[in-house]
Formats: structure tokens, sequence, C-alpha cells
């Protein structure tokens, strides 16, 4: 887990900028994937400046603004009904969600989409609700809630990361985040070579996966669509 204290989230937000300056310009339409925890100003607009649009999770706390009024969409999501026109269900992943859409101002960006979502069986729980922002609002809800479910090979090599090298999270004292495998410090680069290899392999057994990914390991959940 990593340290969640402001500093440690500048630290962090920091470093994925430098990779977006560090990006080439993408030749195609792209995207940088990420959790609620990068999709703040600064970032987005470091990967936008490369040709990337920015699709990630939201926290529900976050202001949008219907009808022109500032609200939390956490608040805004209390007023929400399955028989609102507004309101459609959608299956991503072979589940099905109830979800809705906004689509204007939020922070710095003019114009944005903010797809609220609730899973079919849990449509009001406040602790159900998960949302997800594209700064491509042409995007459509299906494509955007279709594109952010593309970060899940991410997912999957933490899991055989802990499970078969044997990898464990230390925390140093500058916030940034080591490795040890099997007693040994691992640098940052060795890591992310790992995560290479791994999307490599999944790619050669999961063919559906069209594109190219990849994944930065050291910045958890930071995940690029080109």
């Amino acid at each position: 887990t990593l340290m969640r204290s402001s500093a440690a989230s500048d630290v962090y937000k920091r470093q994925v900028q430098e990779i977006a300056q560090e990006l080439p310009v993408a030749p195609v339409v792209s995207y940088f994937l990420c959790d609620s925890w990068y999709t703040s100003v600064k970032v987005m607009d470091s990967f936008i400046q490369k040709g990337f649009y920015t699709i990630g999770a939201l926290k529900t706390n976050r202001i949008i603004y219907p009808f022109g009024i500032a609200k939390k969409v956490s608040d805004f999501a209390l007023h929400l009904r399955k028989t609102d026109t507004d309101v459609s269900l959608v299956t991503v992943g072979g589940r099905e969600f109830y979800v809705y859409r906004y689509e204007g101002k939020f922070n710095d960006i003019p114009n944005a989409a903010v797809i609220l979502s609730y899973p079919k069986e849990a449509f009001g729980n406040p602790r159900a609700l998960r949302v997800f922002k594209s700064t491509n609002a042409e995007l459509s809800t299906q494509e955007i809630l279709d594109t952010y479910s593309r970060r899940w090979p991410m997912e999957l090599f933490f899991v055989k990361a802990r499970e078969n090298l044997h990898w464990i999270n230390i925390k140093s004292s500058c916030f940034y985040k080591k490795w040890s495998v099997a007693g040994s410090r691992f640098r940052n680069d060795r890591v992310i070579l790992c995560n290479f290899q791994y999307l490599l392999n999944y790619r050669r057994n999961k063919t559906e996966i069209a594109g190219t990914e990849f994944v930065f390991h050291k910045f958890c959940s930071c995940y690029f669509l080109m």
C-alpha cells in the first residue's frame, strides 16, 4: 500500500508528469488510464500535451456542475432514479450497471464526460457508487467504461508478481516505493522491465486485447493505451 500523505501524493504525481514529458507525441488517438489518485489537472494537462486523453476513476467527493450548480458527485447521485431518462443500463465485462452521464465543466476542463455508475443490484447504495471521467467527451458512455476496464491486465500483474516473485512492498522515509525480491533490493528500472515482459506474455495469450499497452509499475495505477 502506498503512503497516501499529501507529500507522497505530490511526489508521485510529479513523477507521473515526468513520464508524460518523456513520451513521444501519440501518433494516433491515445489514452492515459489511471485510478482516482492521478485525475488531477496538472497530470492530465501533461498527457494532453503529448496527445493522450485521460480516462480515470474519480473520488465521489469531486465537484461537478449540473445545471450550472456546483455539487459533490455523491450528493448529486442521491437524487438519481432508475426511471430517469438520463439513467441507462449498460453491460461491461459481462456485468450490468446503471449509469448516469454528466457532460460539462470539470475543474479547469471546460468539457469533460463524467460517468456515475452503480452495479445493477446495488443502485442507490452510496458505497457501491463508482465514478469515471474522460477528457474526450466525444466518446460514448459505453466506450469510456470499456476502455477503462482495460486496466485489468495491470491488476493481474500485481497479483501474479506477489504470488510468484514474492515481492514485498517497502515504504522508505522519502515516500519512494522500493521492492525486496528474495531479500535483495531491485532497481525500479528492472521492475518496469518485468512489467513489459508480463504485458508481452499477456498479449500472446489474450489476443482480443488490441492496440499497444504500457504499464509503469513504479507509479502504481498508470496505464497507457495507444
